[in-house]
């Protein structure tokens, strides 16, 4: 509701006091993101494994999605990233496992991933629905 009324107020940034709040509403605003982003960093380890508290978690998800789809996304594709952090790693472009060949353990590591996102991390994201689908782009754009 008060993003929606700063948005009704952007004409009037002429007034000194409707500038003070747009301005500190957007301060807080950028505030509330970086410490839910921390909050998902410490939240998982450097290879995508889930230490935080799930309601935390959701809860903070729900919140970035107040924020802005903007927000949203961005978290989003750094949890993806974060997931696919270790098939990146193994395969890598010009290694004999990243040949065509291996399509199949490929394909293995994605339903490996999908299944953990859906057993475990799914009910964090469930404002954001698309985490599946952008953990699936993600690893295409990388094969």
């Amino acid at each position: 509701a008060v993003l929606q009324l700063i948005q009704y107020f952007r004409t009037f940034q002429n007034v000194r006091q409707i500038a003070e709040l747009t301005e500190s509403v957007a301060r807080l605003q950028s505030e509330l993101e970086r410490d839910i982003v921390k909050d998902f960093e410490h939240g998982f380890t450097q290879e995508g494994i889930l230490t935080g508290s799930i309601g935390q978690l959701a809860s903070a998800c729900l919140v970035i999605g107040i924020l802005g789809d903007d927000v949203r996304q961005n978290l989003v594709e750094w949890y993806c990233k974060l997931q696919l952090r270790a098939y990146r790693s193994v395969f890598k472009p010009n290694e004999e496992v990243s040949a065509l060949d291996n399509t199949s353990r490929r394909y293995a590591c994605l339903k490996r991933l999908l299944k953990i996102h859906d057993e475990e991390h799914a009910h964090i994201f469930l404002a954001s629905r698309d985490a599946s689908r952008i953990l699936c782009l993600q690893f295409c754009q990388i094969t």
